[in-house]
């Protein structure tokens, strides 16, 4: 069953936060030289993707129902 938010309550609920580690990963997305590494429901761990052998952790996204 859905789960429905009015757009302002939606827009509020985002933040970005300090990096954190990754518990439940869902899909990768890698935009340029970041790296977007889902956290099912949770919201995004960002990375900048510039030396792929070794991201760097820049921070977390929360966004429900990501």
């Amino acid at each position: 069953m859905p789960v429905l938010l009015d757009r302002a309550t939606f827009q509020n609920s985002i933040e970005i936060q300090a990096a954190q580690s990754v518990l439940t990963s869902g899909k990768i997305y890698i935009k340029d030289n970041l790296m977007f590494v889902n956290e099912v429901n949770k919201g995004f761990h960002v990375y900048d993707y510039t030396n792929p052998s070794s991201p760097v952790k820049l921070g977390f996204i929360k966004i429900l129902g990501a």
